[in-house]
């Protein structure tokens, strides 16, 4: 029998040109194991193609950035200087001015930090204060650099006698730049 061809179920001899088996009734067109198996193949995709691109992303180096608040100890202040300017054109009203140095002890660069500085009379009780968001600050690891917040006296500048300064946030520098 030249025209038979074997079963691709179950190895039965059928005429070459049967589309269903005769004796196992299993179809013998090439396209219905492609059909049969079709929805497990894309499946199989999706999860590979997941797959690659999740792990490209933790070989990339990319990393969850770290969070301030764990590593705020290792930005201080080691130096500030509280002074008065007169405040533009109103000559009766000043500016608080604090001028300081901070340093990082970190392994890690710091920007967009925030400053608060609070005001205390010679009583020790707060009178003032001055937030800032400093968006041009850069400190890189175990480096200094200088700083100035400034803002309008809310009192009259001899009730000002010290001063303490605040880090109450800071992002950590992208490599990605």
């Amino acid at each position: 029998m030249l025209l038979d061809v074997v079963c691709k179920n179950c190895c039965s001899s059928i005429h070459k040109d049967a589309k269903v088996c005769p004796f196992c009734l299993s179809p013998q067109t090439t396209g219905y194991a492609f059909k049969r198996f079709a929805p497990a193949l894309v499946l199989f995709l999706i999860f590979f193609i997941v797959f690659q691109v999740v792990d490209s992303f933790r070989s990339s180096g990319y990393k969850e950035p770290v969070q301030f608040l764990e590593h705020k100890d290792s930005l201080s202040i080691i130096s500030s200087e509280l002074s008065f300017t007169a405040c533009g054109e109103c000559k009766s009203t000043y500016n608080a001015v604090v001028i300081g140095t901070l340093k990082n002890t970190s392994q890690y660069g710091w920007e967009d930090i925030k400053i608060e500085v609070r005001f205390y009379d010679k009583d020790q009780k707060m009178i003032d204060s001055i937030s800032e968001m400093d968006y041009d600050m850069v400190v890189q690891p175990n480096a200094e650099v200088s700083f100035r917040v400034m803002d309008r006296a809310a009192k009259p500048t001899e009730s000002y006698t010290s001063h303490k300064i605040y880090i109450n946030d800071a992002q950590q520098v992208s490599d990605y730049y």
